[in-house]
């Protein structure tokens, strides 16, 4: 069984809630653990660094931040240098190994001149062309 608390992630085990292994992540982890069948489990901190580790051990295999944005809470009114994670969690595609990671950001980043994107054509165009300026992911 793994959870959080605060900064640090602990597996525990469910017969003796001994702890088997804790990782301290630096940052609050802002996402529930996601489990990937090669053996990872994989988190996401509040300063938006994405961390795997091996779900055996609790070693850290691997940590990137797929963002230029700063971590924290995003309102109605802020620019685009910020998102957030709370409350989303990482998804992992497995077979490509791929994991998405779902970011909070301003609106202004969602709307275009003040409206809404018409469909997914314009979204996905609007992202290829400038993938950095609205929200930038990175395959994993």
């Amino acid at each position: 069984m793994i959870f959080a608390a605060g900064n640090v992630l602990y597996a525990v085990s469910k017969s003796t809630l001994q702890t088997i292994w804790q990782y301290n992540a630096g940052a609050r982890i802002d996402t529930p653990a996601s489990y990937s069948s090669r053996n990872l489990v994989v988190i996401v901190t509040q300063d938006l660094y994405v961390h795997a580790l091996s779900n055996a051990s609790g070693t850290l295999l691997w940590r990137t931040k797929p963002t230029p944005r700063i971590g924290g809470t995003v309102g109605p009114n802020d620019d685009a240098t910020h998102a957030e994670v709370a409350e989303g969690y990482p998804a992992i595609a497995d077979v490509h190994g791929i994991v998405f990671v779902r970011y909070k950001i301003d609106w202004g980043s969602i709307y275009a001149n003040g409206e809404w994107q018409p469909d997914n054509t314009w979204i996905r165009n609007t992202l290829t062309a400038d993938p950095c300026d609205r929200m930038c992911s990175r395959f994993l």
